[in-house]
């Protein structure tokens, strides 16, 4: 694949993260049809970027996020966003990558709990937790890092 074709994948990958990012802002919701969309990014990078201890990392933590899910404390777009992008993601980013979406969680959970607490009309955490936005910021730099560092 040449650069410029590679560059395109990553412009479109990173638009489609932007737009789940938008949507779950607004709507507390990650749609199939984007999952869908970026399976099929998956399927142009996957091959340059193989690698079988972050496909297996993708697998765990489908199973782990079914369990979660079914407990209520997440969502199930969350979970397939996850499962998604880490297969394209080298294994030696992941741990970084997990750390920064569970720093960047928490901070947002704590805003809005806090704007909850200044604003309670807003009710901001009413919904949930957008999680799908540290995911797509921690993944989106897990992704750089791994095609600057292939």
């Amino acid at each position: 694949m040449n650069l410029l074709h590679q560059g395109l994948i990553y412009y479109v990958l990173v638009l489609s993260l932007t737009y789940i990012i938008i949507t779950d802002c607004r709507h507390r919701i990650v749609g199939n049809n984007m999952i869908f969309f970026i399976i099929i990014i998956d399927c142009f990078l996957v091959k340059q970027y193989f690698d079988a201890i972050s496909l297996a990392v993708a697998v765990i933590t489908l199973v782990l996020g079914i369990i979660i899910f079914s407990l209520g404390i997440c969502g199930a777009g969350d979970i397939k966003l996850l499962f998604v992008l880490i297969p394209i993601i080298d294994h030696q980013w992941l741990l970084l990558c997990f750390t920064l979406m569970f720093a960047l969680g928490g901070i947002l959970g704590v805003g809005l709990w806090l704007g909850d607490k200044f604003w309670p009309q807003f009710k901001l955490s009413e919904k949930g937790v957008p999680y799908a936005i540290p995911i797509c910021i921690s993944f989106g730099f897990g992704l750089f890092l791994t095609a600057i560092t292939h």
